[in-house]
């Protein structure tokens, strides 16, 4: 794993986000804990699928997945992975307490009317047209459903782990 320095980007259950020293493109995501033997075979597992699908599988697993492009550590404790960086259009500047934050958009934010109506959000709630929702809809299927027909499984599936943009198409 390349040597890490300085606060992480962002924190979760499972472990700590940084950019990546030699890719400013890529996240190194280090694990709180590392992986035991049966965890690191399946991120071992999970990182040679993309070796063994057909292409287009491939392409669209990568684009819509934080996918472990490298792991770090050994076969029997990994202790990190390398994952692509969201592009930009998943990402939206939010006015709360008069303060600006660059927020990850989360399907939570999609679907939770009631924290744009807060008090403390002075950002809009993005409009989305009933289109734009299906086509959401659509993108977030047909991409899990790849991933099912590649021979994976996605075991972690949550509003706070999907991401979503409506630019330059909707997609999640």
């Amino acid at each position: 794993c390349p040597t890490l320095s300085g606060p992480p980007i962002a924190s979760g259950n499972m472990g700590e986000l940084w950019i990546d020293p030699t890719n400013n493109d890529l996240l190194i995501k280090k694990f709180k804990t590392p992986h035991n033997r049966t965890e690191s075979q399946l991120l071992i597992e999970l990182n040679s699928l993309l070796y063994e699908i057909r292409p287009s599988a491939k392409e669209t697993l990568k684009q819509n997945f934080a996918w472990p492009l490298n792991l770090y550590g050994t076969t029997s404790s990994i202790t990190a992975i390398q994952i692509p960086l969201a592009p930009k259009s998943f990402f939206r500047d939010i006015k709360m307490l008069g303060d600006t934050d660059t927020k990850l958009m989360t399907l939570q934010y999609l679907v939770d009317k009631d924290w744009w109506q807060s008090a403390v959000v002075e950002t809009r709630e993005p409009k989305l047209s009933l289109e734009d929702r299906i086509e959401l809809s659509h993108h977030m299927l047909t991409t899990l459903l790849t991933l099912w027909e590649s021979g994976g499984v996605y075991g972690d599936f949550s509003f706070l782990n999907l991401i979503w943009s409506t630019e330059p198409t909707p997609r999640i």
